[in-house]
This record gives structure tokens, sequence and C-alpha cells, in this order.
């Protein structure tokens, strides 16, 4: 039994990266090989947009791709409010620790993927964490614009 390639996509921005990593998924599938593709929401707000539109679901289904969430650093799911500042630095704290548990499972799903894929952009909140951990386990990481 031939052993899978298993991609995983990380998804840092918003829904137009999945205008580049469909085709880039599709394309992959054309050549017959076996491949698993994994995408994963990294902003709250993505994903349950993500959710909410029945064409992903059926383009994922269509070409067997998992979707999932994990919840990591960024600047889109906490956002600060006029006013209160003690609400404001909560946000600040949160918007920029990772939970010890999604460390966790991030680094598993690095460990047991074969390539990583992520959008080039400023999200250096987001994609710290997978950096150090694709160095400690030596894998290639690609980058994307959209």
């Amino acid at each position: 039994m031939v052993d899978k390639k298993k991609f995983v996509f990380f998804i840092t921005h918003s829904l137009g990266e999945l205008d580049v990593v469909l085709p880039i998924i599709c394309r992959l599938r054309s050549h017959g090989e076996k491949y698993d593709f994994r995408i994963i929401f990294l902003v709250e707000g993505l994903f349950d947009k993500f959710k909410s539109e029945i064409y992903f679901e059926r383009a994922f289904k269509l070409l067997g791709v998992q979707a999932s969430f994990l919840r990591m650093p960024n600047k889109f799911d906490y956002k600060e409010s006029s006013g209160r500042e003690i609400k404001n630095i909560v946000f600040k704290f949160k918007a920029n620790i990772i939970n010890p548990v999604t460390l966790i499972k991030l680094f598993s799903i690095l460990r047991n993927s074969n390539v990583v894929f992520h959008e080039h952009s400023c999200q250096v909140k987001t994609v710290r964490a997978i950096y150090i951990f694709s160095k400690i386990l030596r894998k290639k990481i690609f980058t994307y614009v959209h």
C-alpha cells in the first residue's frame, strides 16, 4: 500500500485564499497520485463564513478535502473597543497568546503532514508557531500570494 502524501493549508487572512488553494488541489488531484488535503482556518470569523457557504461544502466534498478550525493569534478575531481600557488589555492579551492545547494540536498537525502551505501576508502572529515547529520537524513550507 502506498502512503498518501499529506498536505496542510493554513488559511490566515481571507476566504480569497481558497481561490488559490483549490486550483492547486485540483491540479495535484489530476496527477492521480494519492494525496490527503487538509485546510485549517486559523481565524474563527473566516471559518464561520466558510461554513455558511454551500459552495465550499460541495467543493471540499468533491475534492476530498478536510476542513477544520484551530484558533491562532490574529488581528481579526480580537478587535479593540472604544473606551474600556481593561477590555482592550484583555483583547490584546488574547490576540497574542497561544493556548498550550492549541500548540500541541498544531505540533501534531505539522508532524503528520508532508507539506505545509500558507498565504504570504503580514500575519506574523498567526504563522510564527508554524515556522518554529516546522523548523524543529524539518518540514517544508510553501507560501502563495492571493
